[in-house]
């Protein structure tokens, strides 16, 4: 893993949480039956997984696209520069617009929002 530039931390908490897996210990398949807070909770007893990678996870892993990372902050510098001028806007700003533009796809379209910002976009 550490080969493909994670670092020693980042591995040792994928290689924790994927024993934890093939020992049983933790149930991937029971996290389908919980709402998009219950799977955060869960996944957030793990360490090294915030709340950003299990959000991450609801929209990329489970197909819930509507789940927000409102706090994060290449997301809110992205809402900001898209709908505020570029003005500092609080995680509630994030989650109000996001949900009022693209409910029940806010979390994916943040994401492409993002993208499209700040890598698709040539630098001025």
């Amino acid at each position: 893993m550490r080969k493909t530039g994670l670092s020693a931390s980042k591995a040792r908490c994928i290689s924790e949480f994927s024993k934890k897996i093939a020992n049983d210990e933790f149930n991937l398949d029971r996290l389908s039956q919980m709402d998009d807070d219950q799977v955060v909770a869960e996944l957030t007893k793990f360490r090294g997984i915030g709340e950003w990678t299990a959000k991450y996870t609801l929209i990329r892993g489970m197909g819930r696209v509507n789940s927000l990372p409102a706090d994060d902050l290449g997301i809110r510098r992205a809402v900001s520069q898209a709908y505020f001028n570029g003005r500092s806007i609080s995680t509630e700003e994030v989650r109000i617009t996001m949900t009022k533009k693209f409910a029940p796809y806010s979390g994916i379209a943040a994401f492409y929002l993002m993208y499209h910002l700040f890598w698709e976009q040539p630098s001025s």
